[in-house]
């Protein structure tokens, strides 16, 4: 039968992701500012495909985000868990 991880790995693993989580909210928010401050002129094909990789760069930044943010909070979670079985069974 497998152990279940402890609750300081739990943890140390929630630093981590939310460590990255942060760092990947701040790069997501910067390359959106600018890319906000660079205009776009003309309507050629070059232009609408130059949006659609821009759009493409943000919402992969910001899904990665969300993912590491998500993941920290489960494992904070699972910590609370396993903390309150511990207490129940002493």
């Amino acid at each position: 039968m497998e152990e279940s991880p402890k609750p300081l790995n739990n943890l140390a693993g929630a630093a981590i992701s939310a460590g990255v989580a942060t760092l990947l909210y701040l790069l997501t928010t910067t390359i959106g500012a600018k890319l906000a401050l660079t205009p776009l002129e003309g309507g050629s094909l070059a232009t609408r495909l130059s949006v659609v990789v821009r759009s493409a760069l943000l919402a992969v930044g910001t899904g990665a985000t969300m993912i590491f943010g998500v993941v920290a909070l489960g494992l904070v979670l699972l910590t609370i868990k396993q903390i309150n079985q511990n207490k129940k069974t002493e």
